[in-house]
């Protein structure tokens, strides 16, 4: 074959290589997005996680987030066990009963600092949680606490334990419910956007809520007032699932990499943002004229000797699981202090 021809076919080929579209993705995951596209999760943890997704498996993994939720954000954890979603990011609280171990993080006091909370939750996780599978049909990607909860009112100051009486709060998760309920308050069930509309209305006189969701979903325009405690009032437990059967389909190689930027490390950056905007959310709630009431040591005393019987059954209810609850709760706190 004369030499020219030969180079000429081969330029010819390198040529329509270099205009052939990429191959497409070997799998495909569809995120269910029910946070707002500019929320600060997706846009400093979930979206540049997905990019490194598709980078760290070079093209054969990519995540689609959906314009808008598949269905209501209570219904997240089945969205992804049924395979109507992939992934999703939920909350435990509102599959009440469903994953009581998760509802370690609602006991009071753990302390206020949601970065390290959320590793050391991971660290509880994988180290006592994890063997039991408390999580069916899905894959935990990475764990996450939420900012610690304070007691937000409308028209009403509570700084005495009789300031509690009568109280209508709106609340979620098995745990803080029966704490709101021992400490003489009436808990509601409802989810972060009716919140603002039952206590706009009167329905209810305020909510156990973190700075940042207040913030988030406009609850300034409803709440007066904020009490708050030295070490808090619990949080809540946040996860990043994806369905285990299409888990599966992906290569040991791929979940391998994908588990290498998942895990704790996204579990850290989960907690750092939600901490930046916990603080962010404070000065906007004082800016827009929410009075703190720091809760006096009577108040504090009160609402400690009411936490404690949760510890204990808490315990009793991971013990029935097959998990060392007392030692699993003494980690936690020892690696957040």
């Amino acid at each position: 074959m004369n030499r020219c021809f030969r180079f000429g076919l081969v330029a010819a080929a390198l040529a329509a290589a270099a205009f052939e579209p990429a191959a497409a993705a070997e799998t495909t995951l569809r995120y269910n997005r029910w946070l707002p596209a500019n929320h600060h999760l997706e846009q400093n943890v979930f979206i540049p996680w997905m990019r490194k997704v598709e980078e760290v498996t070079q093209g054969r993994v990519k995540i689609e987030p959906t314009t808008s939720s598949l269905g209501p954000i209570t219904e997240q954890y089945n969205m992804a066990s049924t395979g109507v979603a992939d992934i999703v990011f939920t909350a435990e609280s509102w599959s009440p009963g469903l994953f009581p171990l998760a509802e370690i993080l609602q006991l009071p006091f753990l302390g206020t600092d949601v970065e390290k909370l959320s590793v050391a939750y991971w660290k509880v996780y994988k180290a006592h949680f994890e063997a039991v599978s408390p999580y069916p049909r899905v894959e935990v990607l990475a764990l996450t606490g939420f900012p610690i909860y304070h007691l937000f009112t409308k028209g009403r100051e509570v700084r005495e334990a009789d300031d509690l009486k009568n109280l209508k709060i709106v609340t979620t998760g098995e745990t803080r419910s029966k704490y709101a309920k021992n400490l003489g308050i009436t808990p509601i069930a409802a989810g972060l956007t009716q919140t603002v509309e039952m206590v706009s209305t009167g329905v209810a006189d305020g909510t156990l809520i973190t700075d940042d969701a207040v913030n988030s979903f406009g609850m300034t325009r409803a709440i007066t007032h904020r009490t708050t405690f030295a070490k808090g009032l619990g949080s809540a437990s946040g996860v990043l699932l994806v369905n285990a059967r299409k888990w599966a389909r992906i290569s040991e190689k791929d979940r391998s990499a994908i588990g290498a930027i998942s895990g704790e490390v996204l579990t850290r950056q989960m907690g750092a943002s939600l901490k930046a905007a916990d603080e962010r959310a404070r000065a906007a709630a004082l800016k827009k004229g929410v009075k703190t009431i720091v809760a006096g040591p009577k108040l504090e005393a009160h609402f400690e000797k009411i936490a404690a019987p949760l510890e204990a059954e808490w315990i009793a209810i991971a013990k029935a699981k097959g998990v060392d609850g007392e030692a699993a709760l003494a980690m936690l706190r020892r690696l957040v202090q």
